[in-house]
């Protein structure tokens, strides 16, 4: 389906996405004749514009987007999580809705989380037991396979160079990794990726 004609309204909902003042900015109007790109970090709204520019649609923007986010503001748009992505198709006036929440792994059960008849909020919240089998990446490549136009692998290409070459990290996320340092160090993983940013 060539959407090079079409329209695409795309509201990317990712998990835990959080609104402060940072990513706030008051009393400004702007405006655009053909496509728009608004992120919660500049340099994702930069790989969704030169994705734009590039021939890419709607839907590739916010595949690209999306693995930015990863990098540069991973609270904002985890690989390691989900979302739902809703289309609208102007052309066609269709809806669609891409559902790519995490899942319960395959061995989950309803008491996991239950030592001795109460709520083990460590075991629910902070052990390997509480991750959810991520969506994420299957639901941006399913939303790709049907509606993109650009290959996949240009659109996840600036994430790569983002994470390699590195970049600054804004306020937002040094606060949120030094909130969550002590956790973070309690995985060698952790240390290894994530505390190194803010040393």
């Amino acid at each position: 389906m060539s959407l090079n004609k079409s329209f695409l309204l795309v509201l990317l909902f990712a998990l835990f996405q959080n609104i402060n003042s940072e990513s706030t900015i008051s009393g400004k109007t702007v405006q655009a004749s053909d496509s728009m790109v608004v992120t919660r970090h500049f340099l994702a709204t930069e790989v969704g514009n030169t994705i734009l520019q590039n021939g890419g649609n709607a839907i590739d923007a916010s595949v690209a987007i999306s693995f930015a986010l990863s990098v540069v503001l991973p609270q904002a748009a985890p690989i390691g999580g989900g979302g739902f992505m809703v289309i609208h198709e102007a052309n066609t006036n269709q809806n669609f809705t891409i559902d790519y929440r995490e899942t319960a792994p395959a061995r989950a059960t309803r008491d996991m989380f239950i030592t001795e008849g109460i709520v083990n909020r460590e075991l629910a919240l902070e052990s390997y037991l509480s991750s959810g089998t991520p969506g994420t990446v299957y639901g941006l490549f399913i939303a790709h396979q049907k509606f993109g136009k650009l290959p996949w692998r240009q659109l996840i290409e600036p994430s790569i160079t983002l994470a390699r070459e590195g970049f600054v990290i804004t306020e937002t996320l040094g606060t949120t990794l030094s909130d969550y340092a002590d956790k973070l160090a309690k995985t060698k993983d952790g240390k290894k990726y994530f505390l190194m940013m803010i040393r």
